[in-house]
Order: structure tokens, then sequence, then C-alpha cells
């Protein structure tokens, strides 16, 4: 077995790596929900779809330029996965928004065999400032998501 060597250089090259680039390939790599194929599935998909760009232009207005911290831990963390071993045999995607903002879910790990749809889903919850969630608390679709790491801890156990 090979020993790990804090000196080694990765093989990547670091240089290349910005925390603006790794957010957008995160971005990028999502599921996307505005696909109209989504409109066949179910009856609320422009409600929805109205409902997510609210809160991104809410989260977006809240980052006033600085750096996105739970963004970039997503996208960071949705990298080290398809760079993994197991990236092999499984997929990782990037949720939708609306799955992100209203479920909880950052990234969805599919198996490459194709037998199920979603094997699991990840959720990576950076929250400096607000960890028992409650600036959100009176947001359109607060109850069906509870914010901040302490309400997702307590909806985990269930």
């Amino acid at each position: 077995m090979e020993q790990f060597n804090r000196n080694t250089t990765p093989s990547r090259n670091v240089a290349e790596i910005t925390p603006d680039n790794l957010i957008e390939s995160f971005e990028n790599g999502r599921i996307h929900e505005t696909d109209p194929a989504f409109a066949h599935l179910y009856s609320n998909w422009h409600k929805d779809l109205n409902r997510v760009q609210n809160l991104k232009e809410k989260f977006d207005q809240e980052e006033n330029g600085q750096l996105p911290f739970g963004k970039l831990a997503e996208a960071l963390i949705y990298r080290e996965l398809g760079e993994h071993p197991l990236a092999q045999t499984l997929t990782f995607r990037g949720s939708s928004l609306y799955d992100d903002y209203f479920n909880g879910v950052d990234v969805v790990v599919e198996p490459k065999s194709g037998q199920v749809q979603a094997l699991a889903t990840l959720d990576i919850t950076i929250n400096q400032q607000d960890i028992r969630g409650t600036a959100y608390r009176n947001t359109e679709g607060a109850a069906a998501r509870p914010v901040g790491l302490v309400q997702k801890l307590i909806r985990s156990k269930k």
C-alpha cells in the first residue's frame, strides 16, 4: 500500500484552481430543472421555477461580492468526489437548485451501471452566521426546508 506523503505534489495543476472556477464547474454540472421536459412531469413546474429564482436572487444579494463559502464547499467536495477512485463506478452530479434549496440535496450519487436511478444524496452545510437557521424561517417554503446546521441535524435524525 502506498504511503501518503504530505509533500507530494498533486497530479492536477493546482495553480489553475480558483474559487470562481470551482464554483462555475459545479454549477455547470448541476441537474438543470429549467429543462422543459420537467414541465410534463408535474403541474407545479413553473411555480417551482419561480420559487427557485426568488431564493437564488435573495442568496445572490446576501453574498454582496463576498466569497460564498457554502457554494465553495459544495464545489470542492463535488470536485474531489469526481476525482476519487469511486468515480469509476459511481457518478456524482450536482443537484438541481430546487433540490438544493428545498430538499437539502447538494450532490446526487448514482451507480454507473444504471440499475438504480439515485443511490444516495449528499448535503454539504457551511453556515457561519446563522447556525440555527433563524434568518430564513419566514421565507417561502421554510417549513418544508429546515436550514441551519442545527435544523438539518434534527431533520436527519427522523
